[in-house]
């Protein structure tokens, strides 16, 4: 599909080149200009609609403006560690081969998957005007928006099922000496867990795995009319872009005898670069057809950051109980992947579109379409989770301790695209 896109954007902008080549060497005619006033007497044509097949495309707006609903689907966040497992009539999950993926009763709930946020509702804008009197020459602003949406699951247990957040424990020595294997492993969230004393408490507990994604773009570009005529004319283009695009995975989990930890993955992405593009058009007395393709050149601003909290109440009985809390550790947040980090990487951003409208009046059409947009380099927030950790083997605490230098930081990077379709108006003035 990227070949085909590719393909498709290459040979607009081939076409438009090809134009740009003519329309600067020898013509047998000047250029119409295409968003310039109505012309004001030729042959007898006083307006576009009368006389398009003896006026083509010498009559368009000195202003435009157009509003846009837009229903968009954006390439889902994805999570390529098992999050979340349960364990069916569970005995003792303090036992660290119950208590994890090696178990063959184990079942994964969450992950690795894609996570679906499904259409987003939003909008764009669009401001035009002709420089000159000629109107060969024109400026455009565009503007999307598509506002936050998220996805959240909950998984619950009272005990009776397990549940665990699964995790990899790499081996471990002491002064030279092996103390345990290489091995799967997984903190308690629910399910039945005896201490060292031989006392078994029933543990309840949830997770909820919420995840928010958000786009937005801007772009400012100068219109230069290649070729006009007969109501077919064809633009250049030729300007600055702009493209955000954030989103969080948040993990939160939440037990019986008060423990509770928070992991935050935060994604964002700050795209800026140059771009040319080209616009072919058709103008009928009453339908218009227009095509787009767009190539946008530059760099990425890339950052991630990572936080988590946690806290736990013991209770000593008539002692009294005692609460500890940590600002910089959840559970696949430790002290050895939290933090800030930014890159700032080479992107290209290709786009194209196509357009079918129906002019209500002079001044009023109504339009339809459809965007595709790729991003070739972003960073995601699911793709940065890190599941190997080092832990004491079979300690029941849900925070996996911080005596090991896992998790260390992944920051992965991948691509994006996003598509849906366009309804709205346009005003020409």
């Amino acid at each position: 599909m990227k070949r085909l896109f590719l393909y498709a954007a290459a040979s607009l902008l081939a076409l438009t080149t090809s134009l740009f080549a003519q329309g600067t060497g020898m013509m047998a005619a000047p250029t119409t200009p295409v968003i310039s006033m109505p012309a004001p007497n030729l042959d007898g044509c006083n307006s576009c609609p009368s006389c398009y097949d003896q006026c083509g495309a010498s009559c368009g707006p000195r202003f435009y403006a157009s509003g846009e609903y837009l229903l968009w689907w954006l390439r889902d966040n994805k999570v390529h560690v098992p999050l979340v497992a349960g364990i069916p009539n569970p005995t003792n999950l303090g036992n660290v081969a119950e208590a994890s993926l090696a178990n063959p009763n184990a079942r994964i709930l969450y992950g690795p998957q894609e996570i679906d946020t499904g259409a987003f509702s939003g909008g764009r804008l669009t401001l035009g005007m002709a420089l000159g009197d000629e109107g060969r020459l024109g400026l455009e602003l565009s503007g999307l928006y598509l506002p936050q949406q998220s996805e959240s699951t909950t998984f619950r247990s009272n005990g009776t099922t397990g549940l665990i957040l699964p995790y990899f424990q790499p081996a471990q020595s002491f002064f030279g000496f092996q103390i345990n294997p290489n091995q799967e492993a997984g903190g308690v969230v629910a399910g039945p867990v005896t201490n060292f004393l031989g006392a078994t408490s029933v543990l309840s507990g949830a997770v909820n795995i919420d995840s928010k994604t958000q786009l937005w773009g801007l772009e400012a570009n100068s219109v230069y009319n290649l070729r006009s005529g007969n109501g077919l004319r064809v633009d250049g283009l030729l300007g600055f872009r702009y493209l955000g695009l954030n989103d969080d995975l948040t993990i939160g989990v939440l037990r019986s005898d008060s423990a509770s930890t928070i992991d935050s993955f935060k994604a964002s992405n700050n795209f800026y670069a140059g771009q040319i593009g080209a616009r072919v058009s058709w103008i009928g007395e009453r339908f218009t057809v227009s095509a787009n393709a767009k190539l946008a050149m530059g760099v990425n601003n890339e950052s991630i950051n990572l936080r988590g909290s946690s806290s736990q109440t013991l209770d000593f009985g008539g002692f009294g109980t005692f609460t500890t809390k940590s600002g910089n550790q959840g559970f696949y947040t430790q002290p050895t992947n939290v933090g800030r980090s930014a890159d700032a990487r080479f992107a290209v951003l290709p786009e194209i579109g196509m357009n079918v409208g129906y002019r209500l009046t002079d001044m009023v059409t109504l339009q339809a379409g459809y965007t595709f947009l790729y991003l070739s380099d972003v960073v995601r927030s699911g793709d940065q989770l890190n599941r190997t950790m080092g832990v004491t083997p079979g300690t029941p605490l849900l925070s996996p301790g911080t005596a090991s230098k896992d998790p260390v930081r992944v920051d992965r990077y991948t691509d994006f695209w996003a598509h849906g379709i366009n309804l709205g108006v346009q005003l020409s003035f």
